[in-house]
């Protein structure tokens, strides 16, 4: 005779066919022992290092980028404002005696070259670092990418230092002032992304 007594579940009510471990309807334990435990692992969605904040820091590093660009486009257009100068005076000089006209016509010459030279030089000076001004701004606005934000921030201090040469060149001593402010402000720019690096994803 057999030594199962339990017809019924007695957690739904279910009657049991057979001599069963567990309920075939809601799978009870019927033998009185614990259930091994199951490890649950709830999936959670993968989420990105937490970031940082640079603050005021980028948008100020973009203003003086779209202020560079624009300074050195002002530039190009005051070196072709001043070439049309040099073409009016030197339509004038032909009507000079031959001897004015070829000492006016020497002093022009010279007038132009170093115009193209000094204003297409500072031109392009400043718009390369108001460019690399914005990739850093930008950067370090994503707080991504710590070393391109950081060297892009440096490049953009020091390409206008390259001018100061051609400020002493031409005697300009209040451009050379400018330069070296603008490239002071720069570095404590690219110190503060230096600083910041942990607040960098990558």
């Amino acid at each position: 005779m057999s030594d199962y007594k339990i017809k019924y579940c007695f957690k739904c009510g279910a009657e049991l066919p057979e001599p069963s471990d567990f309920c075939p309807e809601c799978g009870a334990n019927l033998t009185g022992k614990e259930e091994p435990q199951r490890a649950e692992y709830t999936a959670r969605p993968t989420q990105e290092p937490p970031k940082g904040d640079m603050g005021i820091i980028p948008i100020l590093i973009m203003v003086y980028g779209v202020l560079a660009i624009v300074a050195g486009i002002f530039m190009i257009m005051v070196g072709m404002s001043i070439d049309s100068i040099i073409t009016i005076v030197r339509e004038y000089a032909e009507s000079m005696d031959p001897q004015t006209r070829t000492e006016i016509l020497a002093v022009i010459e010279v007038l132009a070259q170093l115009n193209m030279i000094y204003f297409t030089a500072i031109a392009i000076l400043m718009m390369l670092s108001g460019i690399f001004a914005l990739v850093a701004g930008h950067l370090a606005g994503k707080v991504s990418s710590w070393k391109a934000a950081l060297v892009c921030c440096l490049v953009a201090s020091l390409v206008p230092l390259f001018s100061i040469p051609l400020d002493m060149s031409f005697h300009v001593s209040g451009s050379m002032i400018g330069t070296i402010l603008i490239s002071a402000i720069g570095l404590l720019m690219t110190y503060f992304i230096y600083a910041a690096k942990d607040k960098f994803i990558s």
